[in-house]
């Protein structure tokens, strides 16, 4: 399966059904983490809020497959705060297949207020998404494909395993 670098975005700002802006850090770390909502599409990017500092997010060309995270720890001061995360992994999507590997990735967030608004300041990280995400967006966007039944296999079979 080819899939074109435009196609992977790693999207700042998330679908949401609220158009707020968080007001606490950890609060802006978790609807940017919000891995069911898919951070895959160029087309969430366009929606507010903005989470991030940067304005426009770099292509990726695949994804990490997640089953959930965790806010560890959150530290704030004045302007600034760091969140904790621990992501549960089970695997990457790098185009062309899906390769597992469970494990738990740590990722510190560094966070500064802009306009009196909290936003991300690093990492300018990969998506990280759940495979019922990945799997809808791979029936959605390339139903022609036809390597996506086994790349479709390969993400259920993600599932079934535990950390």
């Amino acid at each position: 399966m080819h899939v074109r670098r435009s196609d992977i975005y790693c999207a700042a700002a998330l679908a949401q059904s609220s158009k707020h802006h968080a007001t606490a850090p950890g609060e802006v770390v978790r609807q940017y983490c919000d891995f069911k909502i898919g951070r895959i599409s160029s087309e969430n990017f366009a929606q507010p809020p903005s989470l991030t500092t940067w304005e426009e997010e770099p292509g990726w060309d695949g994804a990490t497959v997640v089953s959930g995270f965790q806010i560890i720890s959150t530290k704030v001061s004045q302007d600034r705060a760091i969140i904790t995360v621990r992501w549960q992994v089970l695997g990457h999507f790098d185009a062309e297949r899906v390769v597992a590997e469970q494990k738990q990735e740590v990722l510190e967030y560094h966070l500064k207020r802009v306009g009196g608004l909290w936003k991300i300041d690093s990492p300018v990280i990969g998506p990280h998404v759940s495979a019922l995400t990945l799997r809808a967006f791979v029936l959605s966007n390339f139903p022609d494909d036809l390597h996506r039944q086994e790349l479709i296999r390969e993400l259920d079979s993600l599932t079934q395993k535990k950390i």
